[in-house]
């Protein structure tokens, strides 16, 4: 939820300077941004769809915890598979987005080491 209000932040004070030096909010690259030191590509990442993410990240660490990896692999799956359509990680709802694909990797991933995983 704090990447939600740091997006919100970034985005109003774009708006506000865009105001005052004529420079518009949709002006503003995210490689200008990158270089100013502020990672706005993974705000937006991490921004979008907080409190969704915020409980499927709390699920699969809680499976992690309690060694449960068939709920936890679910858990990583039903991420993965929001992200793909747009439902979390990105500012649209759209199927395959670019921007999007390194999240359901990451989802993925994170499915396959909890299948790898051997049960205790």
């Amino acid at each position: 939820m704090g990447a939600n209000w740091e997006l919100v932040a970034v985005n109003n004070a774009i708006s506000a300077a865009g105001m005052s030096v004529g420079t518009g909010a949709d002006q503003v690259s995210s490689l200008a941004l990158h270089n100013a030191g502020l990672f706005y590509d993974g705000l937006v990442a991490l921004g979008n769809g907080a409190p969704i993410t915020s409980v499927l990240w709390g699920c699969i660490f809680v499976f992690i915890i309690r060694n449960t990896p068939i709920r936890g692999i679910i858990a990583a799956v039903l991420g993965a598979a929001l992200t793909f359509v747009g439902a979390i990680h990105t500012s649209t709802i759209g199927i395959a987005q670019t921007t999007a694909m390194p999240s359901v990797w990451g989802y993925l991933l994170i499915a396959g080491f909890l299948a790898y995983k051997p049960s205790m």
